[in-house]
């Protein structure tokens, strides 16, 4: 079940908005109703209770949210600290070389280096490198989370996009499975390492991976990344992700372009250029400076990212570096992210 998030000016239909709410929430107590045995479908009183704790959860959480991408995808992260503490799926950062950039939906960019992962379980740790008091969000309890309980799903479905916050569903606890819990809060590509959050608005649980069914969406429970904590903390990374269905991306075909990129200031630097890449044979290299692409000025990787979004395998782009005091000119093919 997906909500709406309204804008002030949408703000004077609110009751309609609640309205079609309750009606989500009974349509999902009545399709569960092996999560609601023996109990009562509740009061208009007790969804309006819902409605506004889910709201709360919302406006709690949502600034916590980042996306986190390697230059060539996108994955989700919730921060959990003031410092910049960052929790996340193992799967999301386990090939990532060098520096994250970290986007928050407020436009705030910076950057993150990972501390540890349990590839095991499907959990990694990230800290932020800048100092800073950063929107955070708090964890749960150990064993405060049961069968049946609501729960709100935050992600940035389907990548990052600018002025875009993390689209909000939710659903219901389902089932614990060992260190996982299953809800029916869909998940789709680009929420994997976002937050699952009880009514509190605390974590329960990380992202992680889908199931045959829409209503079998898996989740790393919180309690588990307490087990591992002082071991990721240390900066041990081990273990091996087990094969599982990530979650769906969206129907088009992203596209790679085989950079690290590196934002210092209005100028964006190639860290590192993948080989048999499409920029390696366009030939850029570690150091350029990227200038324009398509004819747009770029300023930040945001950029670039974005003007990738809307293209195509096959398709080629234009792009201007800066080398050497040298102004440079190239035509690159785009290929399909493997």
């Amino acid at each position: 079940m997906y909500l709406t998030l309204l804008s002030q000016r949408e703000r004077p239909r609110v009751s309609r908005f609640v309205s079609v709410l309750l009606v989500g929430i009974v349509v999902c107590l009545v399709g569960h109703s092996n999560v609601i045995a023996n109990e009562d479908l509740p009061s208009v009183r007790e969804l309006l209770e819902i409605q506004r704790k889910i709201e709360a959860t919302i406006s709690k959480a949502m600034p916590a949210v980042v996306a986190i991408s390697d230059g060539e995808g996108f994955g989700s992260g919730v921060v959990i600290s003031p410092q910049g503490l960052i929790l996340t799926a193992g799967h999301v950062v386990n090939a990532s070389h060098g520096e994250l950039e970290i986007f928050f939906p407020s436009g705030v960019t910076t950057t993150a280096r990972i501390v540890g992962f349990n590839l095991d379980v499907d959990a990694a740790m990230l800290q932020i490198t800048e100092a800073g008091n950063w929107p955070h969000v708090g964890l749960a309890a150990e064993g405060t989370s049961k069968i049946g309980d609501w729960v709100v799903c935050l992600g940035h479905s389907g990548g990052y996009e600018v002025g875009r916050k993390p689209p909000v569903r939710t659903g219901r606890i389902l089932e614990y499975r060992q260190h996982l819990l299953v809800t029916d809060a869909a998940l789709i590509g680009g929420d994997s390492g976002g937050p699952l959050l009880n009514l509190n608005g605390e974590v329960i649980g990380i992202h992680s991976s889908i199931g045959d069914l829409i209503s079998e969406n898996r989740h790393v429970q919180i309690g588990q990344f307490r087990r591992d904590w002082e071991r990721m903390a240390r900066g041990q990374r081990w273990g091996k992700l087990l094969e599982f269905k990530e979650p769906a991306p969206q129907p088009e075909r992203r596209v790679r372009l085989g950079i690290e990129m590196d934002n210092r200031g209005d100028r964006v630097y190639l860290k590192s250029v993948n080989a048999n890449s499409p920029a390696e044979r366009g030939g850029l290299k570690p150091g350029d400076v990227l200038r324009r692409v398509d004819g747009q000025p770029i300023t930040n990787s945001k950029q670039l990212i974005n003007i990738l979004s809307e293209k195509r395998p096959g398709d080629f782009i234009t792009v201007d570096i800066e080398r050497r005091d040298q102004l440079l000119a190239t035509r690159i093919v785009l290929e399909e992210t493997r």
